[in-house]
């Protein structure tokens, strides 16, 4: 989704339950975008106790990574602060991570609170100095740090696989243990393989025939699958991984089985381009219902009626299947009865093609066995 940047919910509170619930969905729209996914992920934290700034902290970060050249990025005295949302009520609004989520609050000399935002006049001066000191500092390019996990750098891609295996640990009224930290972070580590490597092999195929490149010949494009396959199973299997082999292999599986479903999808998508496969279950019935025609002349020229009926009844039945095909093309309803029209369609010609190579071998034996004479 595109539009005016901003913060994005990402994280619900499940009060009923006690558990944190993940917007997969909003996340991915983040992190998946084709212009980060694949870029390094630098993590910078604001922690502190409940309704202590954090926020209000963050505000100004924002404030200074969308800085114009020359200008002052605190703003004017009398801005109230933007970027992290609040609402009245001192019942706070969810806005990303918990730690996000809280208010600022401005409290009257009587103890009353106040629900307008802090403007920046109001913030000391002391603190403004050092604001204009320290977050530079924090946000320096040439010297923030990568994330990294077990040795591997993390992408935008592999850290929604941590978002997606922390969470599942924050359920309940109690704090995760170290050993479930562990396993999740092992479960991530190895799902964001996984996905780097199916990705991989994506971003490979697409280049021979995705999209709206040229139909592919089946035999060379399941070389390149092979390939391709072999590339994505090394790409996993090279990437520093915890959890122990055991632990490593049921993803490994887990991607052997994607990339399988991916395959798949993408040869039928090929196979789709084929024009000569789109109009070969009307062309098979057109062939036979002129085969049969001439065959049901023949056998009624030569006397046996009955067998010439029921070459009539085949032709009649193969032309009502050759409507009914063309209806479910055009109106893509009954799929069912279609895509049964051109399995049987299908086998009509693998029959007569293996009857056709078996005649043609017959004949080039016979031919052998005259020049062997």
């Amino acid at each position: 989704m595109r539009g005016d940047p901003g913060p994005v919910q990402i994280v619900t509170v499940n009060k009923e339950d006690h558990s944190f619930d993940l917007d997969t969905e909003a996340l991915s729209r983040i992190l998946l975008t084709p212009e980060v996914r694949d870029k390094d992920v630098v993590v910078v934290s604001v922690a502190g106790a409940f309704r202590k700034g954090k926020s209000f902290f963050l505000d100004f970060m924002l404030r200074y990574m969308y800085r114009k050249p020359g200008q002052d990025w605190l703003g004017q005295e009398n801005e109230p602060l933007t970027g992290f949302s609040w609402r009245g009520g001192s019942e706070p609004e969810t806005t990303g991570i918990q730690l996000w989520s809280e208010v600022f609050i401005v409290r009257k000399k009587d103890g009353s609170e106040v629900t307008s935002l802090l403007p920046l006049s109001d913030v000391a001066p002391e603190f403004k100095e050092q604001l204009h000191e320290l977050i530079p500092n924090l946000l320096k390019t040439d010297e923030l740090a990568v994330k990294e996990i077990n040795g591997n750098k993390v992408t935008c891609r592999g850290l929604l696989e941590y978002f997606k295996a922390y969470i599942k640990i924050y359920q309940g009224e109690d704090l995760p243990h170290p050993k479930s930290m562990l396993e999740a972070t092992a479960e991530a580590n190895n799902l964001a393989a996984v996905a780097s490597a199916k990705d991989q092999y994506y971003k490979n195929m697409e280049k021979v025939c995705g999209g709206d490149l040229p139909y592919v010949a089946p035999d060379s494009l399941e070389e390149k699958h092979h390939f391709f396959l072999q590339e994505a199973l090394h790409l996993f299997s090279s990437t520093k991984k915890m959890g122990g082999r055991d632990f490593c292999y049921r993803y490994q599986e887990q991607l052997e089985g994607e990339l399988k479903e991916l395959w798949e999808s993408l040869s039928k998508h090929n196979e789709s381009k084929n024009v000569f496969s789109a109009f070969r279950t009307p062309a098979v019935l057109f062939v036979l219902v002129c085969l049969l025609y001439v065959l049901s002349g023949i056998l009624f020229f030569i006397g046996l009626e009955t067998i010439s009926f029921a070459c009539d009844c085949v032709v009649g039945l193969a032309m009502i299947a050759m409507l009914t095909w063309a209806f479910i093309r055009y109106s893509g309803q009954y799929r069912e009865v279609g895509s049964a029209i051109d399995q049987a369609a299908g086998v009509i010609l693998e029959q007569a093609t293996d009857v056709l190579n078996k005649t043609r071998s017959q004949g080039q034996v016979a031919a052998q066995q005259k020049k062997t004479r």
